[in-house]
């Protein structure tokens, strides 16, 4: 994401930037096999059941690398069933994002330090790092967080 903000902004500002939304859980039974975006539609599948045998197993998926060749071909990249984000900026202030961007992706570790601790609020506390809970999510989800507040 800091890659395409800094160097290919147009490509944001005229809508040709997507991200891949992978799923969070696979749920299995027997041969059957669904794929659920999130928990409401984890619970609606678990519910009625997926029509197999024996008793559901659901897997959660924390990223895209613990994922097989197999479901990521199938869910992520395959275009007919895949779920894509448009990548957007919406700046109330000019330059806002990219001094949010330098400060969460920047080379001054110092400066964005207090925003990974949940120290500083960034944007006045929407949408990101508000509060203890939030400052424990792990760096690996940092580029969401700040797509997020973008």
């Amino acid at each position: 994401m800091t890659f395409f903000f800094t160097q290919m902004r147009p490509m944001i500002d005229a809508g040709h930037l997507y991200l891949a939304c992978p799923p969070l859980f696979r749920l299995t039974q027997g041969a059957k096999r669904v794929y659920c975006i999130d928990e409401a539609e984890r619970d609606v599948h678990l519910e009625k059941g997926l029509g197999g045998k024996g008793k559901i197993d659901v897997s959660r998926f924390k990223g895209l690398g613990e994922m097989d060749a197999k479901d990521l071909k199938e869910t992520t990249m395959d275009p007919a069933s895949r779920t894509l984000i448009r990548v957007t900026i919406d700046e109330d202030e000019p330059g806002e994002t990219a001094a949010l961007v330098e400060q969460l992706m920047g080379k001054k570790t110092r400066i964005s330090f207090p925003v990974y601790s949940g120290e500083r609020e960034v944007r006045g506390g929407v949408g990101c790092l508000r509060d203890k809970r939030e400052a424990n999510t792990p760096l690996s989800l940092l580029p969401e967080l700040l797509l997020a507040c973008i």
